[in-house]
């Protein structure tokens, strides 16, 4: 089993579109705006210069209760913008005068081999683009010294600490055992509001749901609006179970592919009691992830304080790059903060 990074799924949905022709999608198509009505649900997503209306059951394939969805840059589905906007299902409104648009134009931007689907206004201003892969052009490597041996260029190999957090060590004069179960768990239906802190004003929303799989109860948390799994302990999502009190896991991205993944490639994500300075190192096939307690202690939210915490230091090792992340757990509630993401509510 093996746990993808965003940049792994790039590249192969890339390898995927390798060699696909453009025919004759470089001449501009215009899209009449007049005919679209709104109904009363819909998706409002502000981006750059224009703010674009959906339909919820366009844009969600889904009931929705909220009566209007704030759709920001981190719940974009480029994909599905761009399918909408090509079928003219969208009303837009440009931000500088606040007209609203009666027609759009698009067409495909092809440069080296990759090319751009390009969204532009009357005005030929472009707002909204979309990459679409042709192919991917990757050039030799280039040493300066081609006298330099394997041996030599792997003796110089320096790993990168990636995203800035500065390395932290675990507090070992706590000697107690700890039950992780306690601290992680899994409780179907339960909601999860995060603040992720990232300037748009937006809230992470989560609820833990649970599936059947060979007569093993699978839980995992699902985004309320994307419908995606919600990251755990790992870079991607995760689905988890308890066996003998061990928290294992399963990489999975919707929920329609549990029936489709082996439950014998779970990894061990937790065993059953920790002390602090305890580590879960899992070979993901093509990279290594080791998981360490920290410390328990008190987490300080904003004016709130967060008693009972265990702190985790996760570090994912890629290629030439490490990426360090810290997690914590409140007793009897679960993930509380994951780098800048923060509980503000759960019931």
């Amino acid at each position: 089993m093996r746990f993808f990074s965003p940049i792994i799924f790039f590249l192969f949905t890339a390898l995927s579109l390798l060699g696909q022709s453009k025919g004759n999608d470089t001449l501009k198509t215009t899209v009449n705006l007049k005919s679209f009505k709104l109904s009363k649900k819909v998706v409002r997503a502000e981006y750059g210069q224009v703010i674009m209306f959906f339909n919820q059951t366009d844009y969600l394939k889904a009931k929705v209760a909220a009566d209007t969805v704030q759709i920001t840059p981190k719940y974009f589905s480029d994909e599905v913008i761009a399918d909408l906007l090509k079928k003219g299902r969208v009303k837009i409104i440009k931000r500088s005068d606040n007209t609203v648009e009666t027609k759009i134009v698009h067409y495909l931007r092809q440069y080296g081999s990759f090319c751009d689907r390009v969204f532009e206004l009357q005005n030929e201003i472009g707002f909204f683009s979309i990459l679409e892969i042709i192919g991917i052009y990757s050039p030799p490597m280039i040493y300066k010294d081609d006298s330099i041996s394997d041996v030599e260029k792997e003796k110089t190999f320096v790993q990168v600490n990636d995203f800035g957090y500065p390395e932290e060590f675990p507090k070992i004069n706590d000697t107690m055992i700890i039950k992780i179960k306690d601290y992680f768990p899994l409780k179907e239906f339960i909601h999860y509001v995060y603040n992720p802190n990232n300037g748009y004003g937006e809230l992470d929303t989560s609820i833990c749901k649970s599936a059947k799989l060979a007569d093993q109860n699978i839980f995992y948390f699902e985004d309320c609006y994307k419908k995606y799994i919600t990251p755990g302990f790992s870079i991607d999502g995760l689905c988890y179970f308890y066996k003998n009190d061990s928290l294992f896991a399963l990489e999975i991205i919707i929920a329609e592919d549990i029936a489709e993944i082996n439950i014998n490639d779970a990894l061990l994500l937790f065993p059953a009691n920790m002390i602090i300075g305890d580590s879960v190192v899992m070979d993901l096939g093509m990279s290594k992830q080791t998981i360490t307690l920290l410390a328990k202690e008190d987490l300080q939210i904003n004016d709130t304080v967060i008693k009972d915490c265990l702190k985790f230091k996760t570090k994912d090792y890629w290629s030439d790059e490490i990426y360090i992340r810290y997690v914590w757990l409140q007793k009897d509630v679960g993930i509380v903060k994951e780098g800048g993401k923060e509980l503000i509510n759960h019931n």
